[in-house]
This record gives C-alpha cells, sequence and structure tokens, in this order.
C-alpha cells in the first residue's frame, strides 16, 4: 500500500507542461520590449528633425547633440542584443530555460548591460527614454528662444 501512495503523491507533485503557457509569455515580453524600442525610435527621430531646424549655437547644444549620437548607438546595440536573445528564446526546449532565457531578455530590457572588456555599456529602455526626454526639453527650450529672439532657429549639432 505504501508504495501506491508514494506514486500517487509524485504524480499529485509534478508540474504540468507549462512550456506553451511560457511559450506565449516570452513572446508577449519580446512584443513588449519591440513596441518599446519601436517607441523610442519614433520620438528620437523627431528629436532629429526639430533639432535639424535649428541655424544657431545656444548653450547645451554640443552637449544634446552628443547625448543624442550616444543614445543613438546605444539603441542600435541594445535592438541587436534583444534580437539575438529573442532568438534563444525560440532554441529554448525545457520550462526551466525558457524561463531562465525569459528573464536574462527581460533583465537586459530593463537594466541594460555594464561595460565590459568584451563589450561596450548597452543602455536600458528606460536610459533611453530618459536621454530622449531631456533631449525634447533641451529643443522645446532651443524653439522658445528661437521665438523669443525673432529667430527662425539655433543649432543642434548632430
Amino acid at each position: 500500500m505504501k508504495p501506491l501512495l508514494l506514486i500517487v503523491i509524485v504524480v499529485a507533485c509534478q508540474k504540468p507542461d507549462d512550456l506553451p503557457a511560457l511559450r506565449e509569455e516570452a513572446h508577449a515580453t519580446v512584443a513588449y520590449y519591440d513596441a518599446q524600442l519601436d517607441q523610442l525610435e519614433t520620438r528620437k527621430q523627431a528629436i532629429v528633425r526639430s533639432g535639424l531646424k535649428i541655424d544657431r549655437v545656444l548653450p547645451g547644444g554640443d552637449e544634446v547633440g552628443s547625448m543624442m549620437l550616444t543614445t543613438s548607438n546605444g539603441m542600435i546595440e541594445l535592438r541587436k542584443r534583444l534580437t539575438d536573445a529573442a532568438a534563444q528564446l525560440a532554441t529554448a526546449n525545457t520550462a526551466d530555460d525558457l524561463r531562465s532565457r525569459t528573464d536574462r531578455y527581460r533583465e537586459l530590457a530593463e537594466d541594460g548591460l555594464g561595460s565590459g572588456t568584451d563589450h561596450i555599456a548597452v543602455p536600458s529602455v528606460a536610459a533611453i527614454g530618459a536621454a530622449l526626454t531631456i533631449a525634447e526639453s533641451w529643443v522645446a527650450h532651443a524653439q522658445v528662444e528661437m521665438a523669443a529672439s525673432g529667430s527662425g532657429s539655433a543649432i543642434m549639432h548632430p
């Protein structure tokens, strides 16, 4: 009687095959961050378009231009690494492996990656958004300055 009880307990304690649900969660995670990056790309392009209309030097323009270049390069690197991480999600064969890979994907998107001897720093989605907010603020300020002085524009270096 005891062996039968042990078998019943073992069978009752086994986890159901949750790999399909985990694959759905992984897909939703990738889709969420892809949409976030697309939205950030749209904001970046709007900043660049506005910046091109600025035809004079204003304080902070060089710094904002440098920050935008760094941010743009960081976005490219983050998207590349997230694309690679998404491909790794597709090759996971077990629930534990898929959980682990999804966590690494999410961690890269949310925390970025500090620089190391073998790679450059990769900003997080939030860090990119913060940099774009600063640039948007500077562009808005530049537009106010241009309107106040009667000029059509000021310079923001790329």
